[in-house]
């Protein structure tokens, strides 16, 4: 089975407040260039009409590599890796401009989801197998242990928006990166540490890796809590965590972990996380 490419231009409203493509959009440009895959690879193999509603990314592995800016073009090429007959595993490289190196590298495992059954329990298509895959065997990285929640872990609820929802009725993926990069964001000015304090400090995070386990879907109107922490902080790293769990039954929806890097906003070179930082969100991260 041969890769699959797609060429988009990089807009002002994909970005964010640094200039730079924001991290939910890069599994946007992903996760389109991968149904744009799949539909090829379908036709070929001779099969009609759509994936099934709840064909979902399970498991993704998010690498960014570099920034990504307004008005670049980047292309996407996406290849299967391997099929049976309920899940795939594909590999996406993102590259920008005649960059020979990717900006991003992302792994997805797709699956059917269903939310009332395990994801075991999901009906098998058949034709999956009969798409060839590379057989290339890619590790799945896994992100540092985390600890156990500290005294300071924010604890969100959420309501699933109309923005949220996807033509097939369930949440967007990418929306649940949303969900969590939105939530440190708030642990962060919780502890006076907003976006214009960390410009006056001349240091920001930005991601590095970014990892997502989806358990079930989401649907319109539907009630979520998010817990968030920091843990296993280094002189110039951090790793986040997010448990989001649906409000009534307790079900786990997603878990999801960012590798963060300091960076100086004027040089985007690594910097130490600054002292005072640490300190006023010492009760937000994680010790033991």
């Amino acid at each position: 089975m041969s890769d699959h490419s797609v060429t988009y231009r990089v807009h002002d409203f994909t970005c964010d407040g640094l200039g730079h493509l924001y991290t939910g959009n890069y599994l946007r440009y992903i996760h389109d260039a991968g149904r744009a895959a799949w539909r090829c690879w379908r036709s070929k193999a001779g099969i009609d009409g759509e994936m099934r509603a709840a064909w979902m990314p399970a498991k993704t592995v998010l690498d960014l590599n570099k920034p990504v800016f307004s008005g670049e073009e980047i292309t996407l090429q996406t290849r299967m890796l391997a099929a049976d007959t309920r899940s795939a595993h594909v590999y996406t490289t993102l590259h920008a401009g005649d960059s020979g190196d990717p900006a991003a590298t992302c792994q997805v495992r797709w699956t059917v989801l269903n939310e009332e059954a395990t994801e075991d329990a999901s009906p098998a298509m058949p034709w999956l197998s009969s798409i060839e895959g590379s057989n290339e065997e890619l590790t799945w990285l896994q992100p540092a242990a985390e600890s156990s929640p500290p005294p300071g872990a924010l604890n969100i609820s959420r309501r699933v928006g109309w923005r949220d929802i996807s033509p097939r009725g369930t949440v967007f993926a990418a929306a649940f990166m949303d969900f969590m990069v939105d939530s440190g964001i708030r642990a962060g000015e919780k502890y006076g540490w907003d976006f214009h304090h960390s410009m006056d400090e001349g240091f920001a995070f930005v991601a590095r890796r970014q990892w997502i386990d989806l358990h079930m879907p989401l649907h319109l109107n539907d009630e979520f809590d998010i817990q968030t922490w920091l843990y296993n902080v280094r002189r110039t790293t951090a790793y986040r965590v997010y448990v989001l769990r649906r409000k009534g039954d307790d079900r786990l929806v997603a878990y999801g972990h960012t590798y963060w890097a300091a960076v100086d906003v004027n040089t985007g070179r690594p910097v130490r996380i600054p002292e005072a930082f640490k300190e006023d969100l010492a009760d937000h991260i994680a010790t033991d």
